[in-house]
C-alpha cells in the first residue's frame, strides 16, 4: 500500500505556499476557505496525473486559470511536491507548471527521485528540441513512464469518497468487486458497523421481486430477526455502509470529503475510536 509522507503546494487554489507532513490517518478540520478541500484536492490532482491528458484535463476540471492561487503572482508556477514510500523505498516527485492566458498548462520542471538516484528530471534535450512535450507531464507518457510504475500505481491508487452518492452506487460497487474479495471485505464492513448497530447480524447481497440486486441487513430481535433491505435504509445508514466499505479496499489511500455530513456525532466519535 502505498503511503505518503509529505505534500508541498505553491501557488495552488487557496495556498500561495504551505508543506505539511501526512500521516497513516489525518484529520483536517477548520473554518470555510481556511484551504481544507484545497489540501485534498492536491492529491486528487497529482493521482489524474498519470493518465492521457492527465495535465491538462487535471488543470481544466478546475476552471484553468482560476487553478492559481489568488495570493500569488499572476504570472507565477503552480508547484506541487510529493513524498511517499513505497514497499520501504523513498520516492519523491515534484511538478512546476505556468498557465497561459486560456488557462493550459506548460511544464516549467519535472522531477523523480528514487531514494538517492534522480530518475527523472525535466525539462530535457527532448522537450527543447520538441517544445509541445511540455503540455504533458513525464507520468502521463505510457511509453516513457514504465520506470517508474511504482510511482505511478501510488498515485492512481488514490480514491475519494462523498458523502452524496447517488442511490444505488454502493450495490453496483459491491458487485464489481470479485465474489471473494467481496465476501472479506463484507465481513469486515459487518465487524465495522456492528460498533453503531451491535444488534446487526449479517449483511448480504440479495435480489428483490424484480430480480435487481439490493443489499439487505439482518437484525437480531432476541427470539426473531428483521430484514431490512438497501431501498428501506435511512441515507445516513446507506452513507455509513457506503463509507465502511471503501474504507476496507486497502489499495491505497482514501480521500473522504465531510465524511461527517449525515451522521449522528456519536456514530462519528465510535468510528473515529
Amino acid at each position: 500500500m502505498a503511503r505518503f509522507t509529505r505534500l508541498r503546494l505553491c501557488s495552488f487554489r487557496t495556498f500561495s505556499s504551505i508543506q505539511i507532513s501526512l500521516g497513516d490517518r489525518m484529520l483536517i478540520f477548520g473554518p470555510n476557505g481556511s484551504g481544507k478541500s484545497s489540501l485534498l484536492d492536491a492529491l486528487r490532482f497529482l493521482s489524474e496525473l498519470p493518465t492521457p491528458g492527465g495535465l491538462t484535463g487535471a488543470v481544466q476540471r478546475r476552471g484553468g486559470r482560476f487553478l492559481r492561487s489568488l495570493h500569488t503572482p499572476a504570472t507565477g508556477d503552480v508547484k506541487l511536491e510529493i513524498e511517499a514510500v513505497l514497499d520501504g523505498e523513498p520516492w519523491g516527485y515534484s511538478l512546476a507548471f505556468t498557465l497561459d492566458r486560456q488557462g493550459l498548462p506548460r511544464v516549467r520542471a519535472e522531477a523523480v527521485r528514487h531514494g538517492r538516484r534522480r530518475l527523472l528530471r525535466r525539462p530535457e534535450a527532448d522537450d527543447r528540441r520538441e517544445p509541445l512535450r511540455l503540455t504533458q507531464t513525464h507520468l502521463e507518457q505510457a511509453s516513457t513512464a514504465a520506470s517508474l510504475s511504482p510511482l505511478v500505481d501510488a498515485l492512481r491508487s488514490v480514491r475519494s469518497w462523498s458523502p452524496h452518492q447517488p442511490q444505488g452506487v454502493l450495490t453496483r460497487s459491491v458487485l464489481a468487486t470479485p465474489k471473494r474479495l467481496r465476501e472479506a471485505r463484507m465481513r469486515r464492513v459487518l465487524d465495522l458497523a456492528r460498533t453503531v448497530f451491535p444488534r446487526l447480524d449479517r449483511i448480504s447481497l440479495d435480489h428483490d421481486e424484480l430480480g435487481l440486486p439490493q443489499l439487505v441487513l439482518r437484525i437480531d430481535q432476541g427470539r426473531s430477526a428483521t430484514l431490512h433491505p438497501e431501498s428501506l435504509l435511512s441515507s445516513g445508514t446507506l452513507r455509513l455502509l457506503s463509507l465502511l466499505w471503501e474504507a476496507t479496499d486497502g489499495v491505497g489511500p482514501l480521500l473522504l470529503d465531510d465524511p461527517e455530513q449525515g451522521l449522528h456525532p456519536e456514530v462519528v466519535g465510535r468510528l473515529l475510536s
